[in-house]
């Protein structure tokens, strides 16, 4: 008898893990849509203080003091939602581990390629977000130093 040529068939799948999988992607996804929403929120906040200061005549410091506690608040807040969705991914990434394909896994693979040249090479979008609260702490600083 001749040896068969056919690979073995999958595993079958544990009941429910494709649901809850389903269920987590779009939980992060969610999640990346609430972080859009604070940003705008935080980002209309600062730009109003920072046009108080600039019309205001006197006594600008109090202003200025606030637009840092609130741009260090958005900070941590940004940090909190790429510590959330990193844990959703990783949970993702295990889940993906017993399925036939790993979208999300060979998407961060792809993402992570290493010998890219610098400028070439992918920034995260945490990354990238957590810059803007940064220079408003820096720009209130200039305020509150004139």
């Amino acid at each position: 008898m001749a040896a068969s040529s056919t690979p073995p068939a999958p595993p079958p799948l544990p009941e429910g893990l494709l649901d809850q999988y389903k269920l987590m992607a779009e939980m992060s996804d969610r999640l990346s849509a609430r972080r859009g929403l604070a940003n705008s929120f935080f980002l209309t906040v600062e730009s109003a203080l920072v046009a108080t200061v600039t019309l205001a005549d006197k006594r600008t410091w109090p202003i200025a003091v606030a637009g840092i506690i609130v741009a260090v608040a958005w900070f941590r807040l940004l940090r909190s939602y790429k510590t959330l969705n990193g844990a959703k991914f990783d949970v993702i990434h295990a889940m993906e581990a017993r399925l036939p394909v790993q979208p999300f896994k060979d998407e961060w693979d792809i993402l992570d390629r290493p010998g890219q040249k610098l400028w070439q090479r992918y920034t995260a979008l945490s990354t990238i977000e957590q810059t803007v609260p940064l220079v408003f702490i820096g720009l209130h600083g200039i305020l509150l130093a004139t």
